[in-house]
């Protein structure tokens, strides 16, 4: 079987948390992240580490 045919984990989740949106940036231009309590953060790309699949995240 292949990838798409059995599905595979592309970040792990906790049990409240969910993605609200997701972006693939194309340029080195900063990404906004923000959070429910309207906190908001701008960073350039390059700060974000490369992760792998099934990864909690970036803390």
């Amino acid at each position: 079987m292949g990838r798409v045919s059995t599905g595979f984990r592309g970040i792990r989740l906790e049990n409240a948390q969910k993605i609200v949106c997701l972006i693939v940036p194309h340029t080195d231009d900063p990404v906004l992240t923000a959070t429910k309590n309207g906190y908001g953060k701008r960073a350039e790309l390059a700060e974000y580490p490369t992760k792998s699949r099934a990864t909690k995240g970036v803390a």
